[in-house]
């Protein structure tokens, strides 16, 4: 479905940049939520979705720490630099972009993404965390 969206979009509109962070942010989005259907999202998906980004390593198909890991064991790695703010708000954009666009085309009742913006704040307190 979330290919879908992608060609439906806008289709021929998006420059290949943006086209390939909308596929990484819904790639990244079923990785959290073991795909799951979008009708199916409760907001406790959505509250795991900012758990994830508060500890998704910055650049972490480069560093060899981080290079070829599964989520789950990327999320564990201890000493790396966390995604910024505007990263994680980013990719929640691309999400929420795909929420709406699933709603509007009734494919989901509500858009469980709305309230799930980060502020700096929030990841500072992350990289503290994951510092330690």
């Amino acid at each position: 479905m979330s290919n879908s969206f992608i060609e439906i979009e806008r289709p021929g509109s998006l420059a290949a940049k943006t086209e390939s962070e909308k596929k990484d942010s819904l790639d990244l989005l079923g990785q959290i939520t073991s795909h799951k259907r979008p009708d199916l999202m409760t907001k406790a998906d959505a509250r795991a979705v900012k758990d994830v980004l508060l500890r998704l390593a910055k650049n972490r198909s480069k560093p060899a720490q981080t290079r070829g890991l599964s989520l789950d064991k990327l999320l564990d790695v201890k000493g790396v630099e966390v995604i910024s703010a505007r990263t994680a708000n980013a990719y929640i954009g691309s999400m929420q972009t795909f929420f709406r666009w699933a709603v509007d085309n009734g494919y989901a009742d509500e858009n469980v993404l709305l309230a799930c913006g980060l502020g700096s704040a929030d990841l500072h307190t992350a990289t503290m965390a994951k510092e330690a």
